[in-house]
């Protein structure tokens, strides 16, 4: 097992600070689970600090789990908790350090299979001829659980979006809406109204599972808008929109939102940004095993398949994502603020991968500069378009710190660019604090038939889950040898 360096270190004093200053409340739990994963007070001083990961990779190497003074002073024994921090009775693995090092900054802990039902309150089918936003109301002061089954409709087909009531003195949190699978695993359809969203979450603790929204003639799919917290998406399908799906608070960021295990394709607008994912006011966001594919107006230079904004929040983890962007820009722009990016597939873009953006430097009024800190580690950056203008890999700028660690660049023209490389208005932008490690990088194309996986991947169903076929570390170690 390979250990974190000093620059581990550092970068988790970073993100620790980081999280600290997204206010009181943000390590808190997330939507009620009972996490399984250890202590950050991993050597049992009394603190969570850098300390605790220095000793993790020191018992993880093999050292004495105890600190027991020195010959001339010695002290009662004081012991480190197991380094199998995930419980999976797994180690030393990666997914113990990579477990760690979220839940030290203030992340949620990593789950091993589907989301347990948290929210609390009676459970309400919808039935047919009924609108889910009447079951929804019947909740409103209890909260509970809206089953949304396929076969209410004919079809499976709702054509209406999940609505919050205008009342904002009403307390409609507290609800999970969860589809009920149709005989063949199809998930109910949400077909979204034209200019809308088909599910926009006003409201705290809300769980949306289980369901397939259409919005081609709508902006959004879901959009999570406002001072709202403990948000789960979580195995649904969503596509055809402008922006699959918006995280954007406002005068406090949202907070605590887990996308995991969804797919998102298809989004197009000639006219503005389209991206599977946009993040904007927004911190403690946590986004893992989706599949996002096609995404992006061909021909237009406003598109990513995640546009993480540069705001100067924290805790934006995204981890063991396919992304294959096919028409769009980049995969996964990171331009500010502080990240967990480990594990992604990035393929067929036109740049793969980029920590900093020349839009978050002010030269004027430098203390205005947003400045990107974290770890990109263990990603593949494969096979750039092409016919992309740029084709580049690993983009980088405003590190404070950044550290890319055992990444894996193949098949991509410039497999590294900082704002220098870039030249034209970027050169201005400062580099920063930049740290590279255990980085492979193969000129040659990979010969993966990506458009193949995606079709393996997409085929779903609501509620299945392949953990080989959906394995982005079993691709970075083929790719690597």
């Amino acid at each position: 097992m390979k250990l974190f360096s000093s620059i581990g270190l550092t970068i988790a004093s970073v993100l620790l600070a980081s999280v600290w200053a997204c206010g009181p409340g943000a390590v808190t739990a997330w939507a009620g689970e009972v996490s399984v994963c250890g202590d950050p007070d991993f050597n049992n001083d009394g603190e969570v600090d850098g300390d605790d990961l220095a000793d993790f990779d020191r018992v993880s190497g093999g050292g004495d789990p105890c600190r027991r003074g020195s010959p001339e002073e010695p002290v009662e024994p004081v012991c480190c908790d197991s380094i199998d921090f995930n419980g999976n009775g797994v180690y030393p693995e990666d997914a113990d350090r990579d477990a760690f090092l979220i839940v030290l900054a203030g992340g949620p802990c990593p789950l091993d299979g589907w989301t347990p039902i948290r929210q609390t309150g009676p459970t309400v089918r919808v039935q047919p001829g009924e609108s889910i936003a009447a079951v929804y109301q019947r909740l409103q002061w209890s909260g509970g659980i809206v089953e949304i089954p396929w076969s209410s409709r004919p079809g499976g087909v709702y054509e209406e979006a999940i609505k919050w009531p205008d009342q904002e003195s009403l307390p409609y949190g507290n609800v999970a809406f969860v589809g009920i699978a149709g005989p063949d695993g199809q998930r109910p359809v949400i077909n979204v109204p034209r200019g809308g969203a088909g599910a926009r979450p006003n409201a705290s603790n809300i769980r949306i599972s289980g369901l397939h929204f259409v919005a081609r003639d709508a902006p959004f799919g879901i959009d999570v808008q406002g001072d709202v917290t403990n948000i789960l998406i979580e195995d649904c399908i969503i596509e055809g929109g402008a922006i699959g799906i918006q995280v954007a608070g406002n005068t406090t960021p949202s907070s605590m939102v887990r996308v995991r295990r969804n797919i998102v394709h298809g989004h197009r607008s000639p006219n503005s940004h389209s991206q599977g994912m946009y993040v904007s006011t927004a911190h403690t966001l946590l986004v893992e095993e989706n599949l996002f594919f096609d995404n992006g107006t061909p021909g237009s230079d406003k598109n990513q398949t995640m546009y993480l904004v540069h705001n100067a929040l924290c805790q934006r983890n995204i981890e063991n994502n396919w992304i294959v962007v096919m028409t769009g820009s980049a995969g996964i722009q990171a331009r500010g603020g502080t990240y967990t990016i480990i594990g992604n597939v990035v393929a067929l873009a036109n740049t793969g991968i980029g920590g900093g953006h020349p839009m978050a430097y002010d030269a004027v009024r430098p203390e205005r500069t947003v400045w990107t800190a974290g770890i990109f580690a263990r990603n593949v950056i494969a096979d750039t378009r092409a016919d992309a203008p740029a084709q580049w890999g690993a983009c980088y700028m405003l590190g404070k710190p950044i550290e890319w660690r055992e990444n894996v660049i193949v098949g991509v023209a410039r497999p590294w660019m900082s704002s220098v490389d870039q030249g034209g208005g970027a050169a201005a932008v400062p580099i920063g604090d930049v740290r590279k490690s255990g980085n492979v990088v193969k000129m040659e194309r990979s010969g993966f038939d990506w458009l193949g996986k995606v079709q393996e991947l997409k085929a779903r169903k609501s509620g299945e889950w392949d953990s080989a076929s959906w394995d982005t570390q079993a691709v970075r170690v083929k790719l690597a040898a």
